[in-house]
């Protein structure tokens, strides 16, 4: 028997119109008579629209005498990372949609509905922000092509760097894996990330002949709007597919990961590390955003904690997040750290505390923290494993879309929550 089936509808219009607004005036702003005009793609017109899931999708068509093109698809780098700065500081969520990604195509494509007409721009308000959240950053109107050039094709072919430049034009976050190397590249449009780019390259760069294997840093590029970093790529995989997969591949051996920790937190770190992790002011910073999620009884534990947990007497160099998405098993059986962004001193029980809740269900991770307590304090990983459930109550509440995908994971956090306070009564 057929099971009916209802489709959703389009993007409600308000946010829609709103949006797509916005990106028009940046369109506008950066490229003059230069846009032929703009239209809307996918879920957000045709239906099927799932709110905080479905992406949305412009194309902009631009005037190559105007604008000079790249394959005719994308405009020079100094103009599309000019306008990734018009736009960068959109955010997704106050739409309610999963990524903004604007195509761009020359306005002479086929495709093109004024390719013969001039500019006719939609049927849409702009540039009214329509209410929307903006967040700082985005990125400048800087020539960038030749010194990035210059660092990158020793490395890369043109190909691949065409590849590149297209790809930052269309987003701020951006990993592309070639034959022989890894990239990967931040900028302005998200500003957390650029920050963190930059971080990691400070880190790598101090911190030579780490005791643990790490992709070898072969080029970079930095300037005020783009930070790109490419390493060795290695014929490995990851020991998780993403972040909460909450499970390992099979064969990862968690002793020799735990040893490369220990191995990690006897290195003496360089000067210039600061510490940045204190556990009672990271709950005191959660608690005013999870405290709706909490039981009577854990919130007044935490606000307890907020109080009187303060840094660890003794601090050690730590990866700061080590996910196991994070570590990556060659063929030969060793394991490779990277994503050192996060790079920092911190308590000695925060990296193995934070790699067993993440390595199976949350749940079950605090109850083996018990069995590191021969290495770490018992106290410290159990107050660790508080910390790192709070703040992901506060990133799933803050950062996912509301739903039973969200409700599921801060349920999950919450018990693991509520799991690691039980363990400190007993300590």
């Amino acid at each position: 028997m057929a099971v009916p089936v209802n489709p959703l509808p389009p993007m409600p219009e308000r946010d829609r119109a709103a949006l797509a607004g916005l990106l028009l005036a940046a369109g506008l702003e950066v490229f003059g008579d230069g846009l032929v005009t703009a239209i809307l793609k996918g879920s957000a017109v045709k239906g099927d629209f799932v709110p905080g899931y479905s992406d949305f999708d412009m194309h902009l068509f631009l005037r190559s005498s105007v604008v000079p093109m790249v394959d005719g698809r994308t405009p020079a780098l100094d103009r599309a990372l000019a306008f990734q700065a018009a736009m960068g500081g959109l955010d997704p969520e106050a739409f309610g949609v999963s990524t903004i990604q604007v195509y761009f195509l020359d306005g002479r494509h086929p495709r093109c509905p004024a390719a013969a007409t001039g500019r006719v721009l939609p049927p849409f308000r702009f540039p009214t922000a329509g209410g929307a959240r903006m967040r700082p950053g985005g990125v400048g109107r800087r020539q960038v092509m030749e010194p990035l050039l210059a660092a990158l094709e020793p490395f890369l072919g043109p190909e691949e760097v065409d590849r590149l430049v297209d790809l930052l034009a269309h987003s701020a976050r951006v990993a592309i894996p070639s034959a022989r190397w890894f990239v990967k590249a931040r900028t302005r449009g998200d500003p957390h990330g650029l920050s963190a780019l930059r971080h990691e390259l400070r880190f790598l760069q101090t911190c030579p002949g780490l005791p643990v294997r790490v992709p070898a840093l072969r080029s970079h590029y930095v300037s005020d709007d783009l930070v790109i970093l490419l390493f060795d790529r290695l014929d490995a995989v990851p020991l998780a597919e993403k972040r909460n997969a909450f499970r390992l591949r099979e064969g990862a051996q968690v002793d020799a990961i735990l040893e490369d920790v220990l191995h990690l937190q006897n290195v003496n770190p360089p000067g210039s590390l600061r510490p940045e992790y204190e556990r009672g002011s990271r709950l005191g910073k959660y608690l005013p955003v999870i405290a709706r999620e909490l039981e009577s009884d854990t919130l007044s534990f935490l606000e307890d904690a907020s109080r009187s947990w303060t840094t660890a007497a003794k601090l050690v160099l730590s990866h700061g997040d080590l996910l196991p998405a994070n570590i990556l098993l060659d063929r030969g059986g060793s394991y490779w750290l990277v994503d050192w962004e996060y790079a920092s001193l911190r308590p000695p029980s925060y990296d193995p505390a934070l790699f067993l809740l993440f390595s199976r269900p949350p749940v079950e991770g605090i109850e083996l923290l018990e069995s590191l307590a021969s290495r770490w304090d018992r106290q410290d990983l159990y107050r660790d494993a508080v910390v790192i459930a709070a703040r992901e109550i506060k990133n799933w509440m803050t950062q996912v879309p509301p739903g039973p995908f969200q409700v599921a994971h801060i349920e999950l956090w919450r018990q693991a929550l509520r799991g690691a306070i039980r363990h400190i009564g007993r300590c």
